[in-house]
């Protein structure tokens, strides 16, 4: 894969002129949600909370009820342990 790239440094206008090799580096590593499932959805719920203020009653504690059996599913002697997978993109201007 090549990608056109921009080149700006303090002082120099950008020259799309250059183009540069990406470095593709697969990362994995563990996600650590919490201690056990119970602090799981304390730290799920806390920024997800938002996503059931459309729903009724029912709906909200449906959701919250199978996010709690979700949570529960990874849960290891380690904690809550999802895996977890991304790439690291590098460029460098010739």
């Amino acid at each position: 894969m090549t990608v056109l790239a921009v080149r700006a440094g303090p002082g120099t206008p950008p020259d799309h002129r250059h183009r540069a090799e990406p470095d593709i580096e697969p990362l994995t590593a563990s996600m650590h949600f919490g201690v056990d499932a119970d602090d799981a959805y304390r730290f799920a719920f806390g920024p997800l909370g938002w996503m059931l203020t459309d729903l009724d009653d029912a709906g909200r504690e449906r959701a919250l009820a199978d996010l709690r059996a979700t949570l529960r599913v990874p849960e290891t002697s380690d904690g809550v342990v999802y895996p977890s997978a991304t790439w690291l993109i590098t460029l460098t201007c010739a």
